[in-house]
């Protein structure tokens, strides 16, 4: 049973979009980052990865805002095509707090709440201004964002090296069934390969609008 007023319907596809679909796209075999991307203007993916609250979505919309492509808000599917890592589009849509919304001075009171039992908002790209990518795009890096939530002075970018990435990676990755031993070690030889493949860096900046 859930104690939660689910009743309204974007509740409903809040629930499906973003916490069933991932699920079950990795039960079949698919490899999902809880994360958010964009489409570079060179035609690259930069995924966004860190925990809730940490800038996910507002990086991925101010990036957007400024000419780059939203791949994905939340979670992003990962094409592996041997060896060779791409970002697939998920939906054209972002969900931003109020704190977020205000630095793009959008007019966010015809915006429909994400859920019941959240205050953020579904912003429709179209009426944001956005691009929406088209087709899945070849990851170029992944920024970590605040990591360790320390207070920092201003914009600090590290590159780690594959072992400490592959720990970042296996935490982010969704996960059905963590019993699944096939399911898993394939999940982690996958993840393992573009820990090494692809760049990843802790990105850390003041977190104060």
């Amino acid at each position: 049973t859930c104690a939660l007023p689910i009743s309204a319907p974007a509740t409903w596809k809040h629930l499906f979009f973003d916490h069933v679909l991932p699920l079950v796209l990795n039960q079949r075999g698919h490899t999902v980052l809880h994360a958010s991307a964009v489409n570079s203007p060179s035609g690259s993916a930069w995924l966004f990865i860190g925990k809730s609250g940490s800038g996910k979505s507002t990086t991925a919309a101010l990036l957007a805002s400024s000419g780059c492509q939203l791949i994905s808000d939340d979670f992003v599917l990962l094409r592996d095509e041997g060896g060779r890592f791409s970002a697939v589009p998920a939906y054209p849509c972002l969900r931003l707090w109020d704190s977020s919304t205000d630095q793009f001075q959008w007019d966010t009171g015809s915006f429909e709440p994400v859920a019941s039992y959240t205050a953020k908002k579904k912003i429709p790209i179209d009426r944001a201004g956005v691009r929406f990518a088209s087709s899945a795009a070849p990851i170029e890096c992944i920024y970590l964002l605040n990591q360790d939530w320390l207070e920092v002075a201003g914009l600090e970018v590290k590159r780690i090296g594959p072992v400490d990435a592959l720990v970042h990676l296996v935490s982010a990755s969704l996960c059905l069934n963590p019993d699944d031993r096939s399911r898993n070690e394939m999940e982690f030889q996958r993840l393992s390969a573009l820990s090494q493949r692809v760049p990843v860096f802790h990105l850390r900046f003041p977190y104060d609008f």
